[in-house]
């Protein structure tokens, strides 16, 4: 599994509980807001909500404590 992923130009203005379908593709759409919820989705290392807008170049991660 990939560590982070990086914010494509095409995935400007989508939410982070979508940009988060490329880090955990097995996932879906209400696990990837619960990591939001539960503060193990990062963007530039800092735990952000699932409705958060992205830009091109921001670094989405999931926390350390994370364990799939």
């Amino acid at each position: 599994m990939e560590k982070s992923i990086t914010v494509l130009p095409e995935e400007s203005e989508q939410r982070l509980d979508r940009v988060l379908g490329r880090l955990v593709p097995d996932m879906g759409l209400r696990g990837r807001r619960r990591l939001c919820e539960l503060g193990l989705a990062l963007v530039d290392g800092r735990p952000a909500k699932e409705s958060r807008k992205m830009r091109p170049g921001e670094v989405v991660s999931l926390a350390p404590s994370f364990e799939e």
